[in-house]
């Protein structure tokens, strides 16, 4: 069974988003969540901007945002999508603690 809650450090995620407007804080926290769901992200903006719920409005906003800052809080696997470092180890753990109290 997958993991329903998803751990969010205050500490890290103040850290991680000072200086971030709304909007950006909002589709990072996104992002952070359908890696939690599907393991990791897809490598394409088109893709990620459904998982945001981006409106056609906003895209050119999405893009500019993404290249500036989110794309530089995730990395590529060996699989040529996208994970954030600092969640995949979160649910790394998660994973372990639960298969240890099973």
């Amino acid at each position: 069974m997958k993991d329903p809650a998803i751990l969010l450090y205050k500490d890290k995620w103040l850290i991680a988003t000072k200086g971030m407007k709304a909007d950006c804080k909002g589709w990072y926290l996104n992002l952070i969540i359908f890696q939690h769901d599907l393991g990791d992200l897809p490598n394409d903006l088109d893709e990620l901007s459904v998982l945001c719920d981006v409106r056609p409005s906003e895209y050119s906003r999405f893009e500019q945002v993404f290249e500036q800052v989110l794309k530089h809080k995730f990395e590529h696997n060996d699989n040529g999508r996208l994970e954030n470092p600092f969640a995949k180890e979160i649910i790394k753990n998660r994973e372990m603690l639960i298969e240890k109290r099973s």
